[in-house]
């Protein structure tokens, strides 16, 4: 019995001792293996990584036609387009309305065909011309990015009806390869720098961010074109399309910059004055330049300094409406200015904001004439885009 008690105790023992064994290899054997530490060491990480980014504004400036056109298509107009989410600006003569959208990497259109005939677009015969005045080769949404150096079959646009496309140069597309970590993909340059990568092992063009802001900032004026050339009735009307950009805005948070606190400096009543240039009316909600622009200044030159003003680090400032001057006008408020030979009162809610002179313009407009706010009065009055006689720009912005 000693013999079989012994031996029982002893296979007990080697059952333990086995699985202490397989314990401790289980536990050695459960962290990554070699190759797996390697690539979870060597992958990128997201909060080392940083993107500065641009958004453009950019209008539809000049339409330039053949020569005879006029007298075939009648008169041209070019506005901008209120009551539509997608497209900004629009052309329109006899034979076709165009509506048109473009920012910094992309040109669509809503082409209708206002006449009794079917119009060909034929895009071999189209252009897009760069900011340096260089002619590209286009393509549209219905050629395929691998066959875009072929030719291209035209579109078709018929009588009374309409059609939407896009515009873009054929060499602006590339074929990216890609990377241990990332697949191939089409790449499509941009028509103007807006975003410079920084990652862990790619360097950005761009050291800091103001080096960005500045570099984008230069673009402001400069000018892309289309060529659409449009057939009807075996005739070709090649159609210039010129675009300008008008502003940049580069958002704060791609810049990782911080807006500096404004300090509260004064108030009177509803407003309230800041240290870095601008004014609250509690009321409202809107933000005011704590002072015009200070000269004789035209309708088109003040709607550019209104969307140009970089008061309190802001970069969505505006031109205001006409309703929205007549709120800080107040009757009971004189306040004298000297801007001519004829000295006479404004009649400003406020003395924290400085209106220089007798006129605001406002951002309401038609064709070739704008409205102007009178604080004399508290009047509204309509003239020339062309006068800059007496008249000043106040930006404002919404600062709720």
């Amino acid at each position: 019995m000693s013999y079989i008690k012994w031996l029982s105790v002893s296979i007990r023992l080697m059952i333990l001792g086995f699985i202490f064994l397989f314990g401790i290899v289980t536990i050695i054997g459960s962290g990554p293996s070699a190759k797996q530490q390697h690539y979870s060491d060597s992958t990128p990480s997201a909060s080392k990584t940083k993107t500065y980014l641009a958004d453009y504004q950019i209008s539809l400036k000049k339409v330039e036609r053949p020569e005879k056109a006029g007298n075939r298509y009648g008169l041209q107009k070019v506005d901008i387009v209120k009551d539509d989410a997608k497209y900004k600006f629009s052309f329109e003569d006899d034979m076709v309305r165009i509506l048109w959208f473009v920012d910094s990497k992309k040109i669509s259109f809503m082409l209708q065909n206002k006449t009794n005939y079917s119009i060909k677009i034929p895009w071999d015969e189209a252009a897009f011309v760069d900011e340096l005045g260089r002619s590209h080769r286009v393509m549209h949404s219905g050629a395929k990015y691998n066959d875009r150096d072929k030719p291209q079959p035209p579109s078709i646009i018929v009588r009374k009806g309409s059609f939407e496309d896009i515009v873009f140069p054929t060499d602006y597309v590339t074929w990216s390869p890609g990377s241990r970590y990332t697949t191939g993909e089409w790449v499509e340059k941009p028509f103007f720098l807006d975003q410079d990568y920084h990652g862990l092992y790619t360097k950005g063009q761009y050291s800091s961010p103001d080096d960005f802001e500045k570099a984008v900032s230069m673009n402001v004026g400069k000018q892309i074109q289309v060529l659409l050339p449009l057939q009807i009735q075996d005739v070709i009307n090649d159609y210039i399309f010129t675009f300008v950009v008008e502003k940049v805005n580069v958002p704060m948070s791609s810049l990782n910059k911080k807006r500096v606190a404004a300090n509260e400096i004064a108030k009177d009543g509803r407003f309230i004055a800041y240290d870095n240039g601008t004014v609250i009316d509690t009321n409202s909600g809107l933000m005011w330049a704590a002072k015009d622009n200070g000269a004789d200044i035209t309708w088109q030159d003040a709607e550019s300094y209104c969307q140009n003003y970089s008061g309190g680090d802001y970069s969505d400032w505006r031109m205001p409406t006409s309703d929205e001057l007549l709120s800080i006008y107040d009757a009971s408020k004189p306040k004298k200015v000297d801007c001519s030979i004829f000295p006479f009162s404004n009649y400003v809610a406020t003395n924290l904001i400085d209106i220089s002179c007798v006129a605001l313009w406002t951002s309401n407009n038609e064709g070739s004439k704008a409205s102007h706010v009178f604080f004399r009065k508290g009047n509204t009055a309509w003239g020339p885009k062309s006068n800059k006689v007496y008249t000043r720009a106040l930006p404002v912005r919404s600062a709720k």
